[in-house]
């Protein structure tokens, strides 16, 4: 024996390497798919990973990366900032606030280097689903989709009108007339700063975010499809409102002025705007604290169409944005009401199905004069077919889905009367599981209700029974009053039949108060015996083993039968010996008294020699008592 060298140890280690990098990638493909391992598929998939470290290696991000991922969660947290933030500043805020300030320079670069980390990751592609992972397909798919809206809403353009600064001196330190004409900066910077509306072109991307969050949070199932557009819409609106009320108010403060008092500057509104008049009666304060609650309420009422606002406009700039604001409010109410009816209508249909099916049942029980009592057992069926009182076209549903995944289903559902046949013996595990996938795809699901009897002694079986819920009782052949044994939850009854001859079953199957499970065919039955002979095998067993059982407990019933039949012989036997001894003892007594009576009349002691009376009468006299039994 060769100790081997450093070399081979080396390329050992390498080989394996490659052989655990391979596996990991086999596993990633045969995920969702059961396909063979062919050289050609697996050189593929080999030449897919070298392809994905070198477009690594060559600044390819991606799109399900974790430095992606966390990009995009930072950018959605980015997207409600401006979303909610940048219309309320440009309508509610004077001041030059310092954080606002950092943040938005922050917000700047961040969109910036969005556009170029756009140009670097991976997309799927449209129609095939391809990832592409080419730097000019990249571009040019970028190109023609996000870059403008990107482009245009990313720009700095305050960096090229006011340069980049945190600070701002107060207006307190003016005193020339020019520097009070420099004072109105603060207007002039409201105006600019509605530039940044220009960020809200990123909204356009939202969609795909929030599609991607539905996909993680796995909100499409547990959510239906119009409850989903319906929350959509009530978000939108609700945003809508916000915007409306930031507008409205930024066009009251349009034509004001702007007062400096100890380094705060404070709006000065043209008396006829509604906010001055708003001030006036008392309902906003003075300090503007509560100006964004009014005016937000006031554009609910316009988009409800409620009223034309808080206040009727008097200048002609808030009779246009007033008349905008209800031409926009009123159209996304209608698509609200639109989507409420929607989600109304074709909300829970597996629900309205089932109420359909049991209004066409009540009326067909109608129509053919069912009788009560049959017309409440009808409506039992239903109710324990559906429990969820809801209806699904399931052959439908599954239908549709791949061979592997409705296998997948099937198994699940079928798990409970599967666990009954663990001991089936297989060759192999993927013998097992092809047993139990075959078994799971042509089970049927039945039920049956109290007093059904799901099969009979003596007619021809037709299938195998597997019990999920309730119970069923088997009964003794030529009496359908004595139960022989109760079966469960789990269980599995008519293989013995089917593995007869004749397909005669021996004993009738009764539902005492309901049962839910699963009917294989004697089609399927065959076929599976077929292709499995473990499975036929195991049944055999079973079947032996059942009838083993069923023919000790009618040994056991008939010397039960005759034992109770020996106990009340003898328990007639003794009370004739009781009424016996209780006669003899009378008798007796009369006999002790009668020689009291006539002392001379005493009768001689037989002797040894003499016979016994054989008659009664003679043994009277004797005076000996005798019982025959």
């Amino acid at each position: 024996f060769q100790e081997p060298s450093a070399a081979d140890i080396k390329e050992t280690k390498k080989k394996e390497a490659a052989a655990k990098r391979r596996e990991t990638v086999i596993a990633k493909y045969a995920k969702e798919e059961v396909f063979g391992m062919t050289p050609s598929r697996q050189s593929e998939m080999e030449a897919d990973q070298r392809k994905r470290c070198f477009n690594l290696r060559q600044g390819i991000v991606l799109p399900q990366s974790v430095g992606r991922q966390t990009w995009d969660l930072i950018f959605i947290i980015a997207l409600v900032y401006i979303i909610l933030l940048v219309p309320y500043r440009i309508a509610f805020v004077t001041e030059h606030v310092t954080a606002y300030a950092v943040i938005d320079f922050l917000l700047d670069i961040f969109f910036i280097g969005d556009i170029f980390l756009n140009f670097m990751t991976a997309y799927n592609h449209p129609d095939t689903g391809v990832l592409i992972t080419k730097h000019t397909m990249i571009a040019k798919h970028y190109t023609r989709t996000w870059l403008l809206p990107d482009l245009v809403s990313s720009i700095p353009y305050d960096w090229f009108i006011l340069g980049i600064k945190f600070t701002e001196d107060g207006a307190e330190s003016v005193s020339s007339e020019a520097d009070q004409e420099f004072a109105q900066l603060p207007q002039l910077l409201r105006v600019i700063k509605c530039v940044k509306l220009l960020r809200l072109l990123r909204v356009a991307r939202a969609g795909v975010y929030i599609q991607k969050f539905l996909e993680w949070a796995q909100l499409e199932v547990i959510l239906n499809s119009n409850v989903l557009r319906l929350l959509s819409v009530s978000a939108f609106m609700t945003l809508f409102a916000h915007w409306n009320a930031c507008f409205q108010y930024l066009l009251a403060s349009l034509d004001g002025d702007v007062v400096y008092t100890n380094g705060t500057s404070t709006v000065v509104f043209n008396p006829d705007s509604w906010v001055a008049r708003m001030i006036q009666d008392g309902s906003i304060r003075e300090d503007l604290s509560n100006a964004w609650v009014w005016s937000f309420y006031g554009a609910w009422m316009q988009m409800l169409a409620i009223a034309v606002g808080l206040k009727e406009p008097r200048r002609s700039v808030e009779m246009w944005g007033t008349l905008i604001s209800i031409l926009f409010g009123s159209v996304i109410y209608a698509l609200f009401l639109a989507s409420l009816t929607t989600a109304l209508a074709e909300s829970d249909q597996s629900a309205k199905e089932y109420r359909k099916k049991l209004n066409m049942m009540n009326e067909y029980m109608k129509y053919a004069q069912v009788p009560k009592k049959m017309r409440n057992q009808m409506r039992e069926y239903y109710e324990l077919y559906f429990p969820a009182r809801r209806s699904f076209d399931e052959d439908s549903i599954l239908s549709e889905l791949s061979k592997p995944l409705r296998s997948r289903v099937a198994l699940y559902k079928c798990r409970t009367v599967l666990d009954s046949l663990e001991l089936v013996s297989a060759d192999s595990d993927a013998e097992r599981n092809g047993l139990m996938e075959a078994i799971s795809l042509n089970l049927e699901r039945v039920l049956y209700v109290a007093g059904d009897y799901v099969i009979r002694a003596g007619d021809e079986a037709n299938g195998m029974f597997f019990i999920s819920k309730g119970s069923a009782s088997v009964l003794k052949p030529g009496n359908d009053e004595e139960v022989l044994t109760t079966l469960g939850k789990g269980s599995f009854f008519g293989e013995g039949a089917l593995l007869r001859q004749d397909h005669r079953t021996s004993a009738s199957v009764k539902v005492e108060e309901y049962c839910d499970g699963f009917y294989l065919s004697q089609e399927a039955f065959g076929r599976l015996v077929g292709m499995y002979p473990s499975f036929k095998a195991y049944l055999t067993s079973v079947a032996k083993l059942r009838s083993g059982d069923s023919l000790k407990r009618q040994s056991t019933v008939r010397l039960r039968n005759v034992t109770a039949n020996v106990a009340n012989k003898l328990q007639v036997v003794g009370k004739l010996q009781a009424a016996c001894s209780a006669v003899q003892a009378v008798k007796m007594q009369s006999t002790m008294n009668t020689n009291q009576a006539s002392p001379k009349s005493v009768p001689k002691s037989p002797k040894p020699g003499d016979q016994t009376p054989k008659s009664p009468k003679a043994a009277e006299a004797a005076g000996v008592g005798t019982v025959q039994v």
